[in-house]
């Protein structure tokens, strides 16, 4: 039995070496396909970012400690500070096509702040400010002349003020506004709250190397946005006086930020309704679309509703399946389609009613 065992044995040791050197070319010609397929590589690739993103969100949750210091002025710490751009936004818009609709913001750069107001109004149409030169009032305010921006209480409240000239179909005219920001939900911290699945692929169609890392790291932003209400006065000439009531969201959004480096970002921000009828949304939707040199076709954002509260966005159609190709000026119309962290998808088309051309760092800011 012994002998008849070691006989049995070699028999199969010899089927196996012939067995492999029969498929070896076989395998051999298997794996360099492998290597040298560039979807193996990306996906290899998004799964290694997905995991080392991961966990730097865990580090960044864990290392969280004072909630209100981002509710101020945000100067930089350890970047050139003529990169630096420290910037407060605020946007509401009214189911009126006619309006009222409302944007104002406040960036800080070196030496200098840039405010805009853009506002649609019954019977004035569009109103414009836009300045990149205006002066601060102290380091430590969110505040010029004429626009300032005042947190009564931090994540909650904020008071918007504006006495300027606006530029309109008429040319220009004198506009005063006196509006609260209220919040109605949680902070979406894009640091930590986004979806790592969109950024890990995005990071995976590009060359990875030393540089590439080393330029990602220098041109980080922290920014987080709200859902909220804006109530208010806005006050025209000494003609006409608008009790305003929008809903929109507000962003804080700081660190390195040059407009000309990057090639297009869609932003969609939108309040949701259940029903035609409805005055009062059920939730809001924040989608972006960016072409950036280092992350090409980054999809990223999020749905809130009252009910779910935040879905994170982990996938989308690209920016030029929204018809945004390289013209100058957007498409009358767009459709989207966007899959959310539960697997469902939503898709809606977006009328485009009013266009402000804006020249930020030699870069056009349509809004």
């Amino acid at each position: 039995m012994k002998a008849f065992a070691e006989v049995e044995l070699r028999y199969w040791r010899q089927g196996l070496i012939i067995l492999l050197f029969t498929f070896l070319p076989f395998l051999v010609m298997l794996a360099l396909r492998l290597l040298y397929r560039t979807d193996f590589w990306f996906w290899v690739k998004k799964q290694t970012m997905t995991l080392l993103i991961e966990r730097d969100i865990r580090r960044k949750r864990a290392s969280r400690t004072d909630i209100n210091k981002y509710e101020k002025r945000c100067p930089p710490t350890r970047y050139p500070l003529k990169d630096w751009n420290d910037s407060f936004y605020f946007q509401g818009s009214s189911k009126d096509q006619v309006g009222p609709h409302f944007i104002t913001r406040l960036g800080f750069r070196s030496g200098r702040v840039e405010g805009w107001v853009f506002l649609v109004l019954p019977q004035y149409g569009v109103l414009v400010f836009n300045s990149q030169t205006l002066i601060q009032k102290s380091k430590d305010e969110i505040s010029t002349d004429p626009l300032q921006f005042e947190c009564i209480e931090p994540y909650k409240r904020w008071r918007l003020k504006f006495d300027g000239r606006c530029k309109g179909k008429n040319g220009e005219i004198k506009v005063a506004f006196d509006v609260e920001y209220q919040t109605i939900n949680s902070t979406f911290n894009f640091d930590v709250d986004v979806s790592s699945q969109g950024i890990a692929t995005a990071m995976a169609s590009h060359t990875w190397g030393s540089k590439y890392f080393e330029e990602l790291k220098t041109s980080h932003q922290t920014h987080y946005q709200q859902f909220g209400i804006i109530e208010g006065k806005i006050q025209v000439e000494q003609e006409k006086e608008f009790q305003i009531r929008v809903f929109g969201m507000r962003d804080h959004s700081f660190g390195m930020r040059d407009w000309g480096y990057l090639h297009r970002w869609v932003s969609l921000f939108t309040p949701l309704y259940k029903n035609p009828e409805d005055t009062i949304p059920t939730g809001f939707l924040s989608a972006h679309w960016i072409d950036h040199p280092l992350m090409k076709n980054l999809k990223s954002g999020y749905l809130w509703t009252k009910e779910q509260g935040f879905q994170k966005i982990i996938n989308a159609n690209t920016i030029r399946n929204l018809a945004f190709q390289e013209e100058e000026k957007p498409p009358s119309t767009f459709s989207f389609k966007i899959q959310l962290e539960n697997s469902t998808w939503m898709d809606g088309t977006c009328n485009i009613e009013q266009v402000v051309d804006l020249e930020m760092d030699k870069k056009n800011i349509i809004i």
